[in-house]
């Protein structure tokens, strides 16, 4: 079920954590919410996750690389990536290196974000069963 599974947001911006924490309060999965690519990593090594909604523009380890290492480590984490950038080269280059579920701009729009996060927590829970 959807509301057992956990969601990972991070971003080093705590005004934007919490933003995201109350828009999504209301949401009926599990939610942590970290400000460091190692706190996420720490979090992903001791938690089973479905979901992360990264930054890319993380202070410690890029965004990018963060995104990279979930996927090695875990392929069957659903990534999302959240920047205030929408440079099409970057987004393209970023698909290259990443296998990147949604791929969101700041400002986000709350119901959209819903919407990405529940398709992959759908796709999560349905790959789990096989």
């Amino acid at each position: 079920m959807k509301d057992m599974e956990t969601v990972l947001f991070v971003d080093d911006e705590k005004g934007i954590l919490n933003a995201l924490r109350r828009s999504l309060r209301h949401e009926s999965y599990n939610k942590i919410f970290v400000e460091t690519s190692e706190g996420a990593l720490d979090i992903i090594r001791n938690n089973e996750v479905a979901v992360i909604v990264s930054d890319l523009g993380l202070p410690d380890i890029d965004g990018v690389k963060l995104l990279k290492i979930v996927e090695e480590n875990d392929p069957q984490i659903y990534k999302i990536a959240l920047t205030g950038k929408d440079d099409l080269n970057e987004i393209y280059q970023i698909f290259e290196h990443v296998d990147l579920f949604k791929y969101i701009t700041k400002p986000w729009n709350v119901e959209n974000m819903k919407a990405y996060i529940h398709e992959a927590l759908d796709l999560y829970v349905a790959n789990k069963k096989k």
